[in-house]
């Protein structure tokens, strides 16, 4: 949990809350991982409560894996060499070894960098962080199903990974763009949206006011935009000599 201090923080309180829904989503627990912070961790307890020490912190011992070589946790005498703790601290070195071992106890897989934590590696070092996360978050060897793409396939049954791949791909014009990644996004205030947040008194689509305005509605199949597409669909058939049938999926 944050601090209450930073929980009204807008910038902080939605970068924690983005953080720990990644996480959620790929698995991924945010405390027990080898970049976790050891520091204000609530799996790594003494006394039922998490550690905050300002001798370790300034010494450099930050997150988990700076207490182990490779799989094996390093001894006092180890941490004293690589950041000069204090002699004092070896009462403090006994409560976190007997803590992080039991944690390694329930989470076996702390040790092991997941995926996301390779991708903020990388990121911090070599930039472009946000689109390293959004590329592993469509990657269909994570078997991830975000929300967004739920909501799609309850609407089209088509390859969605292949739309992921090629969203940016379609024009180089940036209004274009902006208007696919909105969207692909359903980031469009349809009335069937409003309505679900009381804004409206109704959810029948504005234009043919017969049917809910879904965005798959107000974008494809309402009768009063039907027949903009069913033109497309025949101009394109007759430039191309092949008959594209009139379909959403397309």
């Amino acid at each position: 949990r944050l601090p209450v201090s930073l929980q009204a923080h807008p910038t902080i309180s939605a970068s924690h809350w983005v953080w720990r829904e990644v996480a959620r989503i790929l698995h991924c627990h945010p405390s027990v991982h080898p970049l976790a912070s050891i520091w204000n961790n609530s799996k790594i307890l003494v006394g039922g409560r998490p550690l905050l020490w300002t001798d370790w912190i300034i010494a450099g011992v930050l997150c988990l894996r700076d207490l182990f070589e490779g799989e094996v946790m390093r001894s006092f005498s180890q941490l004293q060499e690589k950041f000069a703790l204090s002699s004092k601290q070896f009462w403090r070195f006994l409560q976190l070894r007997s803590s992080v071992q039991s944690v390694l106890r329930k989470y076996p897989e702390a040790l092991h960098s997941h995926s996301l934590s390779v991708t903020f590696q990388v990121g911090f070092r070599s930039g472009h962080l946000a689109s390293r996360v959004y590329k592993l978050l469509i990657d269909p060897g994570m078997g991830v199903c975000l929300p967004l793409q739920s909501a799609w396939e309850g609407d089209l049954n088509y390859e969605w990974q292949t739309i992921w791949n090629n969203c940016t791909k379609a024009s180089v014009e940036l209004k274009s763009r902006l208007t696919q990644f909105k969207i692909l996004h359903r980031t469009y205030r349809t009335p069937l949206r409003l309505f679900k947040a009381g804004l409206v008194s109704d959810s029948l689509c504005w234009k043919c006011r017969s049917e809910n305005g879904s965005l798959l509605h107000m974008l494809l199949s309402c009768p009063r935009i039907t027949c903009l597409w069913r033109g497309v669909f025949d101009r394109y058939s007759l430039v191309l000599g092949v008959d594209i049938p009139f379909s959403p999926d397309i």
